[in-house]
């Protein structure tokens, strides 16, 4: 794991997780570079994840803990801002849940923390495994298949996924995302917390149900007409504007 930064250390920080077979720099590069002129932006880079490193993803535990370090060693324990897509946004709730490691505002994009149980977790792994080598072979994956996971009309998210990931990562990742169960510890938390989803991811629907069970504070954002990551990957303008409006919303 390493850790790209962005702005001004003077400035508020603010932590950004990316999702699940696709890369930081894909995910939240342009988004980071965007946000910099007002505040510090930190771009974690999670294992078996980078094009030029070898590696696997082992567990969110694992995630944790080197972030955890990394933000106790330069912070003090204690941001500004987090904040994750997918796999990402499981991450933060990992680390909320932890208790750890404390941010003053969360936005969670696309958050997974329902078990969906080992029927779909295995019919996901095979499909993200299948899917990555197809790509790697120059095939192209079928829409429908595409939208199945993802979203209605959300068959151009192929062009986000980092086709480096092995098959042991890919494995990992679904593992410990789809059969995540949400621990009651996480009530503890009292950030400023905002969901954000598209209109046909019904995984974090549900996921947001369950977390407001636990976490009272908590609201959410629905982005019609959108399926899982589309906001960020086909306009982001709005998604920039979305993440500007919830942690400059008030001058440090």
């Amino acid at each position: 794991m390493r850790f790209t930064e962005y702005g001004s250390r003077e400035l508020p920080t603010i932590l950004f997780i990316h999702g699940s077979c696709t890369t930081a720099e894909i995910c939240y590069g342009e988004i980071a570079e965007k946000l910099s002129e007002r505040r510090h932006c930190v771009v974690v880079h999670l294992d078996g994840h980078e094009p030029d490193k070898r590696g696997s993803f082992i567990s969110l535990d694992k995630e944790c803990e080197k972030i955890e370090r990394f933000v106790m060693r330069h912070y003090g324990g204690e941001i500004f801002g987090l904040t994750g897509l997918s796999l990402g946004a499981t991450i933060c709730v990992h680390l909320m849940t932890r208790g750890r490691i404390r941010a003053e505002r969360i936005l969670l994009d696309g958050v997974y923390c329902v078990d969906v149980g080992f029927l779909q977790t295995w019919v996901n792994i095979i499909v993200c495994t299948i899917g990555i080598k197809y790509l790697k072979m120059g095939g192209k994956v079928h829409d429908r298949l595409v939208e199945k996971i993802f979203g209605k009309g959300n068959s151009a998210v192929v062009q986000m996924l980092f086709e480096g990931m092995t098959a042991a990562s890919v494995k990992n990742v679904c593992t410990e995302v789809y059969r995540y169960r949400l621990s009651p510890k996480i009530a503890k938390c009292d950030s400023e917390i905002l969901c954000i989803r598209g209109e046909y991811e019904p995984i974090p629907e549900r996921s947001f149900a369950l977390l407001k069970k636990h976490l009272p504070q908590i609201n959410e954002q629905v982005i019609p007409d959108c399926g899982h990551s589309q906001l960020l990957h086909e306009h982001g303008g709005e998604y920039c504007e979305v993440l500007s409006g919830f942690f400059n919303s008030i001058e440090l």
